[in-house]
C-alpha cells in the first residue's frame, strides 16, 4: 500500500457499508460479555473510552448499564450514527486510534474489542502508547485480536476490509515494550461466514512511571 492512510480508508469505507449488520452478527458473542464483566472487576473508575466503538452494543450499552460515563470514538460515519441511535447517553466522537485528541490520563479504562485487529503493526504501537497516555495511573485496557499470522485485504461480511492478526508470544513483548502489564488472558472461538475464529482476549494495566 502507498500509506498508512490508505488502508485505514479501506476499513473506514468497509464499515461504512457494513453498518447495522456488524450488530446483528457479531453482538451475540459470549466471550465479548465475559471479558466486559472481568474489566468491571478490576477498573478503578467509571470513565471509560471506547476505541472502535461499532454500533454501541454490545460493549458500550454493557458499561453504560454498570454505571460508567462513556466516550466511544471510530473512523466510520455510518458506525457513529447507528451508535448514537443505540446508546444516545455517550459522546460520540469521529477520531483515529492512533492519534488521539484527548488530555493525558483522561480515562480509568480503555475497550479496544475487535478494533486492533484493523491496524497494520505500527499503528497497532501507536495505538497502545495512545491508549497508555490518556489512561489514568495504574489505568486498564481491554481489547481483543485474532489469533494468526495474517496481515492483508480480506473480506468482513462480504465487504472489502484490512485485517492483522497477533502471535501470543509476539504480543505479548509489544505489550511490555508498550509499558504495559498483563493482568490476564483468555481465548474464545467464534464461528462467523462458515468460519471459527480464535480470539484472544487480554486486560491489561498501565505500568507506574
Amino acid at each position: 500500500m502507498k500509506n498508512n492512510n490508505s488502508y485505514k480508508e479501506i476499513v473506514e469505507k468497509g464499515y461504512d457499508n457494513i453498518g447495522i449488520d456488524y450488530e446483528k452478527n457479531y453482538s451475540s458473542n459470549p466471550n465479548t460479555l465475559k471479558s466486559l464483566k472481568i474489566l468491571d472487576m478490576f477498573c478503578n473508575g467509571k470513565k471509560a473510552l471506547d476505541l472502535g466503538i461499532g454500533t454501541g452494543i454490545p460493549t458500550v450499552s454493557f458499561l453504560l448499564e454498570n454505571g460508567y460515563d462513556v466516550t466511544g470514538i471510530d473512523l466510520s460515519n455510518e458506525m457513529l450514527s447507528v451508535a448514537k441511535t443505540n446508546v444516545p447517553e455517550a459522546t460520540l466522537i469521529k477520531e483515529d486510534m492512533c492519534d488521539l485528541s484527548f488530555e493525558e490520563e483522561s480515562f480509568d479504562c480503555a475497550v479496544a474489542l475487535f478494533s486492533f485487529l484493523h491496524l497494520n503493526e505500527e499503528d497497532f504501537k501507536k495505538a497502545l502508547l495512545e491508549s497508555k497516555r490518556v489512561l489514568n495511573e495504574e489505568g486498564h485496557l481491554l481489547f481483543s485480536v485474532n489469533e494468526g499470522d495474517f496481515g492483508g485485504i480480506s473480506h468482513l461480511l462480504n465487504r472489502k476490509m484490512y485485517f492483522n492478526s497477533f502471535i501470543e508470544s509476539d504480543l505479548d513483548k509489544t505489550l511490555n515494550s508498550c509499558g504495559f502489564r498483563v493482568v490476564l488472558k483468555f481465548f474464545g472461538y467464534f464461528e462467523i461466514e462458515d468460519e471459527v475464529e480464535k480470539q484472544m482476549y487480554y486486560l491489561v494495566k498501565k505500568e507506574k512511571k
